[in-house]
């Protein structure tokens, strides 16, 4: 995978981390240090209730104990990850995945997958593989 495409997922990850998830991305650094925003400072006893130890970029969500390293955590090439997001769209829309969320691979002319989501105004979007259309379609359908 090229550098370019590489950055490109990195970035349609953080946005779906962050608008569909509801993460929150957070740069651990180094405690005491000059590198400490206030935002850890203040974080420092979440921090060490959930087991962060290492320096790095993290999605958290402080209400319910989760953190992940950004660079464990790829929807858009992951399609378990993508799954994850699939279920968030379960909760926030209150549709069934086993009924009537569409994912299709080579529909009509198109080469590539088709996503669709069962929302009043029937999100969708096509991407080359099925995680990508899956984090293109959430995103489409919580931007509106």
């Amino acid at each position: 995978m090229s550098t370019i495409k590489k950055e490109a997922n990195r970035e349609l990850d953080a946005k779906v981390a962050e608008r569909v998830m509801g993460w929150e991305l957070f740069k651990c650094n180094y405690f005491s240090s000059q590198e400490e925003s206030p935002r850890q400072t203040k974080l420092e006893p979440w921090i060490n209730k959930v087991g962060i130890t290492d320096v790095g970029d993290y999605f958290i969500d402080v209400d319910s104990d989760f953190w992940i390293s950004v660079d464990e955590w790829h929807p858009s090439t992951d399609i378990s990850a993508a799954w994850a997001v699939v279920g968030r769209m379960e909760g926030l829309y209150g549709f069934d995945a086993h009924n009537g969320f569409t994912i299709i691979n080579n529909k009509r002319d198109y080469s590539g997958w088709y996503v669709e989501f069962p929302l009043p105004n029937w999100e969708y979007a096509e991407a080359s593989t099925a995680p990508e259309a899956i984090c293109l379609a959430a995103l489409k359908a919580v931007d509106i």
